[in-house]
């Protein structure tokens, strides 16, 4: 049970930090959690939140989650040290921008999950799974918690009545994460596989990813690529720069090699247009990815 009153979410974790505002929803009476409970997104003011703050609750205990706006609010410093004691006050800091906040609140760890507690999770959950098949499944799901949960869930209705679940088994059953789609659709383009990279596309497109949410990743990996083509560092030193592992450095320059600069600068530059394009309102997003992908 959570008993203090203000905590910092910290991390960016869907699943760890859905679990944690469920727990703080619980504080309301209940009954009470339509008028007591409020979930402020990042266009929401900050007089929003104080308003609701200063609301009288006539003895029930409110619960306030914040999820700021990308500029950092140094007022709510204040808030935090001010607010009334009928109110829970949590603010989700995805990018540890608000530490100076966790002198005066307490911090719940929402970071992605590492293998080990990846492994215990999915030992809790007293599925049959042989060690081959839980290492896949730490793999694709890539520390992510709220996909964990959800392939766990799936592999359960698989294995009703207690079968193990084999590697063969979870390596159809898993889902690939959207990052290795990602990396695939890359690779096919950069070897000029033009339909595997729509098959790919398709793919993520039927599993229901939206054109919008694939675009800036699409753009990102291309950009990734560009740096580590120019790049003077060390493949250990890039690796500790962007957060990712050394392999993942040497197999990114690898594709970007395939490429070269040049056609790297274009592609990015291709990718940047169409979001323009998009955002003006003169093209689908859905469009634009196919056109991209015939001429990068």
């Amino acid at each position: 049970m959570l008993s203090a009153l203000r905590y910092i979410l910290k991390g960016n974790d869907a699943y760890l930090i859905a679990q944690a505002v469920n727990l703080l929803k619980g504080r309301c009476e209940p009954g009470f959690e339509s008028v007591c409970f409020s979930y402020f997104k990042a266009e929401a003011s900050y007089e929003q939140v104080l308003d609701f703050c200063r609301t009288p609750s006539f003895g029930n205990m409110k619960v306030c989650v914040i999820s700021p706006p990308p500029a950092v609010e140094k007022r709510y410093l204040e808030l935090f040290e001010n607010a009334p004691e009928d109110t829970v006050l949590a603010l989700i800091d995805r990018e540890g921008k608000f530490k100076f906040l966790e002198d005066v609140a307490e911090v719940i760890d929402c970071s992605k999950l590492s293998a080990q507690k990846a492994q215990q999770m999915i030992q809790a959950c007293g599925l049959d799974i042989d060690a081959n098949a839980v290492q896949l499944l730490i793999e694709r799901t890539e520390g992510d918690g709220y996909r964990l949960k959800n392939e766990l869930d799936k592999l359960i209705a698989y294995a009703y009545g207690g079968a193990q679940i084999t590697a063969a088994e979870a390596d159809a059953l898993v889902a690939v994460s959207l990052s290795q789609d990602v990396f695939t659709f890359s690779n096919a383009v950069s070897a000029q596989n033009i339909r595997e990279a729509h098959k790919v596309l398709n793919n993520l497109f039927i599993a229901g990813i939206k054109p919008e949410a694939l675009l800036p990743l699409l753009t990102g990996a291309f950009r990734k690529m560009l740096a580590f083509s120019l790049a003077k560092e060390t493949g250990a030193e890039l690796a500790v720069l962007y957060k990712i592992k050394p392999g993942a450095v040497e197999i990114n320059r690898k594709i970007a090699k395939r490429f070269g600069v040049r056609r790297l600068k274009d592609a990015v530059d291709m990718l940047v247009e169409a979001d323009y394009v998009h955002k003006s309102g003169k093209a689908s997003v859905r469009d634009l990815l196919w056109i991209c992908v015939a001429k990068i």
